[in-house]
C-alpha cells in the first residue's frame, strides 16, 4: 500500500472519528430535546457518509452493520419508527460498535470474538424494528453466483427498497444557446421527490483559456428519492432530452441494470464506481457481484477487464465527493439549486487538515527564530549601529507577527472537548440511577491543543467524582427540596494569562469532618496536628485517598483526584476547591494558555536570570529597608494599605546575592491573589521560548522550564503556582507563631 493511500486512509478514520462524534452529540440532544427532522436528517447522513466512504476501502463488516443502521434511520426519517429513550441508547450502542469495526478495518485486524458477539446483539436488536428483518449482506448474496453456469443477468436481483433512483446527467455544450435553464431540472425533481445528493461533475470543465462563457460544462451524479415511476423522471427532461445524456439506475434493479449503467455511461468505470460506492447508490457488496458474475460468465470487456475499486487512481474525485455532499432539506432552495457545487466548494477550500507533527514542528522553528531575533537584536544594541539597530526592529516585529499567528494555529476551541462528556455523564448516571443535567459554557474558550490534548483525563476524574459522590441520589434531593435532576456545570473562560476551566456541582459538598477522619486513618496526616479547611479538602488529593464507603466501577480505590492532581502540575496548572454544604462543590482548575511560547517579564537573581510569564506581573517597586517598617526580618510590606506577603527568591533557590546590589518587589497575580517577589536587576519584557527541563531536574521545585535568551545564556521559567504554595504555606506558618496573620491579598 503506497504512502499516498494510507494518508488518504488516515483521512477516512479521522473524518469517520468526527462524524462519529457529532452523531454522538445529536443523539444525546434528542433525548433531552424535541425530535426535529433536521436532526435526523443529519443523522441519517452522518451514517450515510461513513457506510460510503468505508465501502470505498472495502471495509465489508463496516457497510454491511452500517446499511442495517442507515434502513432503520431511514424509517426514523418517514416517521415509520419514533425516536425515543431506548431507541437513542440502542443508536448510541450502534454508534460505538462502527467506531470499533473502523479501528479494526484501519488496522487489518480481524473482529474479535466478543466483537462478533456484540454485533449479533445489535442486529437482533436492529431487526426487530423490521416488519422483514434485514439479514447481513453478506448472508443475503443470490447463491446462483458460485452454483450455476449460465444464469441470467436480469434474473439476479441487487436493489434496495429504499426507493432510491440514480441519474448521471451530462449536458452539452450547446445547452445554453439554446435557451435552456440545466438546474430547472432539478428544481422540477424536487416537486415530488428530494435529492438526496448530489456531486458536480468539475472534470468536465476545460482549461481556463479554452473556456466559452456562452458554453455549458454541467455534469451532475444525482442520488433521487421519489415514488414515482421511470415516466415521471424522464418527464423532467423533456425540454432538454435532446440537450443532454441521462443514464438512469432503477432503485429495484437487477444486475443486468448494472451493467447496461456502466455501459452507457461515458466516464471512465473505475471513477464513476466510486462515486456510486460514496453516494450509497451500490454497495461494495453489489461491486463483488459484478466480478463475480464476469468471471464465472466470462463477459466480454465492456465495462472493464474488472470492477475493482482503486482509490489511489483519483484522488482528486474522491476528495470533491465529501466536500459536495449534498444536504437534502437545503437542496429544496432555489438559491442552492442555482449554486450546487461553487459555494460549498469555497467553504471547504478555507479549512486545511493539518498533522500534529507537522504543525508542532512549526513552533519549534518559530521558537527558534524568536531566539535568534533576540541575539540580532542584542548585538544591533552592543554595536550602537543606527541602521542595523532598524533592520532588527524591523525582523524583530515581523517575528512577533509570525510568533501570534504560528500560536493561533495550535489554539481550538475546548467547546469539543466539553461536549464528549455529555456520553459520560449519561452513561455514569444511569449506572448510579441518577438524573443529571450537564450545562457546557464557555465552549468557544480557546487553548494550545497540546493542552487540550491532556486534559481529559483530569477533567473525567472530576466529573465522575462529581456524579458519584458529590450529586445526591433522586430521593436524598428531593427530600432537602431540591430539583430531582442534578446538576453538572462545565465552565471555561480566560484570566490573567491563564485558562480557568470549573467543574460545579449542585451536590451535597465536602463532608469537612468524614475527610479528616479518613486521611488520619489511612496515615496521611497526624491526629495531633490542627488544619484548616482548605488544607482539609486539599486531602482528597493524596494518592490512596477515597471516602467511599464501597468499591465500584466508578469510585472507592483512591486513584482518581491522585491522577487529577499530578497531571494538572504536569501542565503547568493548580486546582481549587471550593464547597459548601447542601449547596455543592466546584473545582477551579488554572493552566496556562499555551506551552510553547509566551511573552516573559526577565530579570536576575544573584549571577542567574529568572522570567515570568508578562501577563501575571502587575507592578515593580524599588525594596527599600524603610518600607518594611518595624516589621524587619518579617516577609511582607504595606503596599497602599493592603499586606503584601513577599518571597526571597534568594532563599528560595539558594542562589548568593549580589552585594550593595539594587533590590527590587515585583508583584504577580495569580488566582485573584497578589504576592511579592524579592529580586534583584530588571531586565524587562523578552518573548520566551519554553524548553522542557531535564530528566535530572525535571523534579525542581519553582521551576517549570527554561529558556535560552539573545545572548546565549540560560534563563530558568519560574513556576507560578508552586511559589503560590510557597506563600500559603508562609501563611500558615505566621499564624501558627507569634500570632502575625498575613493573608495573600
Amino acid at each position: 500500500m503506497n504512502a499516498d493511500l494510507e494518508e488518504v486512509k488516515e483521512l477516512f478514520i479521522s473524518e469517520s472519528s468526527e462524524i462519529l462524534q457529532k452523531m454522538e452529540s445529536i443523539l444525546l440532544f434528542l433525548e433531552l430535546n424535541p425530535v426535529t427532522d433536521d436532526k435526523i436528517h443529519e443523522l441519517f447522513r452522518s451514517i450515510h457518509t461513513i457506510k460510503g466512504s468505508a465501502g470505498i476501502f472495502g471495509y465489508e463488516e463496516t457497510v454491511n452493520f452500517t446499511h442495517v443502521v442507515e434502513s432503520l434511520l431511514d424509517k426514523v426519517r418517514e416517521k415509520e419508527i419514533s425516536l425515543d429513550k431506548s431507541l437513542i441508547s440502542l443508536l448510541l450502542d450502534c454508534r460505538d460498535h462502527i467506531s470499533d469495526l473502523i479501528e479494526y478495518a484501519a488496522n487489518d485486524r480481524k473482529l474479535e470474538e466478543n466483537m462478533n458477539l456484540i454485533q449479533a446483539d445489535l442486529l437482533v436488536k436492529l431487526n426487530s424494528f423490521f416488519s422483514e428483518p434485514k439479514k447481513d449482506m453478506l448472508d443475503s448474496l443470490p447463491e446462483p453466483i458460485t452454483e450455476q453456469e449460465n444464469i441470467l443477468p436480469n434474473s439476479i436481483r441487487v436493489g434496495t427498497d429504499l426507493k432510491h433512483w440514480h441519474i448521471s446527467l451530462r449536458f452539452k455544450p450547446d445547452t445554453y444557446r439554446d435557451g435552456l435553464e440545466p438546474f430547472s431540472v432539478l428544481k422540477y425533481l424536487n416537486r415530488d421527490g428530494e435529492i438526496l445528493n448530489l456531486i458536480t461533475l468539475t472534470s468536465l470543465i476545460p482549461d481556463l483559456n479554452l473556456i466559452e462563457p456562452e458554453s455549458c460544462y454541467t455534469g451532475f451524479e444525482i442520488e433521487y428519492k421519489s415514488d414515482k415511476d421511470v415516466s415521471f423522471i424522464l418527464q423532467a427532461f423533456e425540454f432538454v432530452e435532446y440537450d443532454c445524456a441521462i443514464n438512469i439506475l432503477p432503485p429495484d434493479r437487477s444486475l443486468q441494470d448494472l451493467l447496461d449503467f456502466f455501459k452507457n455511461s461515458e466516464f471512465k468505470t473505475s471513477k464513476l464506481l466510486r462515486i456510486l460506492l460514496n453516494m450509497g447508490t451500490i454497495s461494495n457488496e453489489e461491486l463483488k457481484l459484478l466480478n463475480r458474475w464476469k468471471r464465472k460468465q466470462n463477459v466480454p470487456s465492456t465495462i472493464g477487464a474488472n470492477i475493482d475499486i482503486a482509490p489511489q487512481e483519483d484522488q482528486a474525485i474522491q476528495s470533491q465527493l465529501s466536500k459536495q455532499e449534498v444536504n437534502a432539506e437545503d437542496e429544496l432552495k432555489e438559491e442552492r439549486i442555482l449554486k450546487p457545487a461553487k459555494d460549498i466548494g469555497s467553504r471547504e477550500s478555507k479549512i486545511i487538515r493539518i498533522d500534529s507533527g507537522k504543525l508542532d514542528h512549526l513552533i519549534n522553528l518559530v521558537g527558534e527564530l524568536v531566539i535568534g531575533g533576540a541575539n540580532i537584536n542584542q548585538l544591533s544594541q552592543k554595536r550602537n549601529d543606527p541602521e542595523l539597530s532598524e533592520s532588527a526592529y524591523f525582523m524583530n516585529h515581523l517575528i512577533s507577527e509570525i510568533r501570534e499567528t504560528a500560536l493561533k494555529i495550535r489554539m481550538v476551541q475546548i467547546g469539543e472537548t466539553f461536549n464528549r462528556f455529555q456520553r459520560t455523564v449519561r452513561e455514569i448516571g444511569h449506572e448510579l440511577g441518577k438524573e443529571i443535567q450537564l450545562t457546557i459554557s464557555g465552549g468557544d474558550t480557546e487553548l494550545d491543543k497540546t493542552v487540550v490534548e491532556k486534559i481529559n483525563d483530569p477533567l473525567m476524574h472530576l466529573i465522575r467524582n462529581a456524579i458519584d459522590h458529590g450529586i445526591e441520589s433522586k430521593e436524598e434531593r428531593v427530600a432537602k427540596g431540591k430539583p430531582a435532576i442534578g446538576q453538572l456545570l462545565l465552565n471555561a473562560f480566560h484570566e490573567t494569562g491563564s485558562i480557568v476551566i470549573e467543574v460545579k456541582d449542585d451536590g451535597k459538598g465536602l463532608n469537612r469532618d468524614k475527610i479528616l477522619s479518613k486521611a488520619i486513618e489511612k496515615g496521611i496526616v497526624s491526629p495531633d496536628k490542627q488544619y484548616s479547611d482548605a488544607e482539609i479538602y486539599r486531602m482528597i488529593f493524596k494518592a490512596g485517598f477515597s471516602t467511599a464507603d464501597k468499591i465500584t466501577n466508578i469510585s472507592g480505590r483512591g486513584v482518581g483526584l491522585d491522577v487529577v492532581e499530578k497531571n494538572i502540575d504536569a501542565l503547568r496548572g493548580s486546582v481549587q476547591v471550593f464547597t459548601e454544604k447542601d449547596n455543592g462543590t466546584t473545582f477551579k482548575v488554572r493552566f496556562p494558555l499555551t506551552l510553547a511560547i509566551i511573552d516573559g517579564f526577565l530579570f536576575r537573581v544573584g549571577h542567574s536570570f529568572y522570567v515570568v510569564p508578562l501577563d501575571l506581573v502587575v507592578e515593580c517597586l524599588e525594596y527599600k529597608e524603610e518600607i518594611i517598617g518595624n516589621n524587619s526580618g518579617k516577609n511582607y510590606i504595606n503596599l497602599r494599605g493592603e499586606v503584601l506577603p513577599f518571597l526571597r527568591l534568594s532563599e528560595f533557590f539558594q542562589t548568593k546575592e549580589e552585594e550593595n546590589s539594587r533590590k527590587n518587589i515585583l508583584v504577580i497575580q495569580y488566582a485573584g491573589k497578589h504576592v511579592g517577589l524579592l529580586i534583584g536587576a530588571l531586565h524587562g519584557e523578552i518573548q520566551t521560548v519554553i524548553k522542557p527541563l531535564g530528566k535530572v531536574f525535571e523534579k525542581l521545585k519553582g521551576i517549570s522550564g527554561s529558556t535560552i535568551l539573545g545572548s546565549g545564556e540560560v534563563g530558568l521559567i519560574i513556576d507560578i503556582p508552586s511559589l503560590f504554595k510557597r506563600v500559603e504555606e508562609m501563611e500558615r506558618a505566621s499564624v501558627a507563631s507569634n500570632g502575625y496573620n498575613v493573608k495573600i491579598v
